[in-house]
């Protein structure tokens, strides 16, 4: 949970430079750097969370669906992306660690962004957030 309240207190102090890694494209403007497309870039700051959970899975494999129940057409994509990230990891971990990571990306856009501040007048969301993280914890098994 660390790296998650980190991600956000870096966002909100950096709220240009997060628009600009990961904002939407804007059409028109060239790519974000030559040197590194935004999908390799993608792949490597994923990395860091994908390596966070599977510490978890291997520490607590009983939270790791079995992946089972996962769409067939979204199995294939998490096949093809377990090949392009080189790791023998279950299709349920990927499934889980990209629907946490949805929720707590959108979180952290959703203020940095200021898409709260038609409803929270201090433009303030930790409380919302401290609560996504707890329920992230229950559904990772961490909570206490």
């Amino acid at each position: 949970m660390t790296t998650s309240r980190e991600f956000r207190r870096w966002a909100l102090a950096h709220r240009p430079e997060f628009g600009l890694l990961f904002g939407a494209p804007l059409p028109g403007v060239p790519g974000k750097g030559a040197a590194v497309n935004d999908s390799e870039r993608g792949m490597r700051f994923g990395q860091v969370w994908l390596e966070l959970f599977a510490k978890l899975w291997q520490q607590h494999p009983e939270v790791v669906p079995n992946g089972r129940r996962v769409d067939p057409q979204l199995r294939r994509q998490l096949r093809d992306y377990r090949e392009r990230i080189g790791r023998a990891v279950p299709i349920g971990l990927l499934e889980l660690f990209l629907s946490c990571w949805m929720r707590l990306y959108g979180a952290v856009a959703t203020e940095a962004f200021g898409h709260l501040d038609f409803a929270l007048s201090d433009g303030d969301a930790e409380a919302l957030f401290e609560g996504l993280l707890d329920e992230l914890a229950e559904r990772l098994g961490l909570a206490h």
